[in-house]
């Protein structure tokens, strides 16, 4: 099984780090995208960032809860454990994990110590399937956006 590890452009080093420990203890292949961090894995091939990346050659996604990987994983229907990158200022990760929780899109691991046993238990998970809605709306935003500017 070919599992991708990614942590988009940021760094998200325990969680390279947590799977790079599972990777030494399993026949599995990972790979890992390693974005600004440190930690360099031991136990598979890595680099820092790639944009496009062809996800469909993975098994398995192995996410920070990042809007794009995360929506483009779901709307391809690559299996996914989405992971929030709690070490952030920012909380939008945990909102977009609870989210996902709350609808079974994905399996989401807010504790890195049940990674593990998610990777070894992804394929025996049922799912909502995802089916992303048309915004049609993006004309009315630019006449807000254009009025707005007209009234400064």
């Amino acid at each position: 099984m070919k599992i991708l590890v990614t942590v988009g452009t940021g760094c998200f080093d325990s969680l390279i780090e947590c799977c790079d420990k599972i990777a030494c203890n399993t026949v599995y292949q990972f790979t890992f995208q390693i974005g600004k961090g440190e930690y360099l894995p031991k136990n598979g091939f890595y680099f820092d960032f790639q944009p496009d990346l062809a996800l469909t050659h993975f098994d398995l996604i192995i996410s920070h809860c990042g809007a794009g990987t995360v929506y483009k994983c779901l709307n391809s229907k690559i299996p996914l454990i989405a992971v929030p990158n709690l070490e952030r200022s920012d909380k939008h990760q945990s909102e977009l994990g609870y989210y996902l929780e709350k609808h079974n899109f994905c399996s989401t691991c807010f504790d890195l110590k049940e990674l593990k046993k998610l990777i070894f238990d992804y394929k025996q998970c049922n799912y909502n399937e995802y089916s992303s809605v048309t915004f049609f709306g993006v004309s009315q935003v630019i006449k807000i956006i254009n009025d707005s500017f007209k009234e400064s």
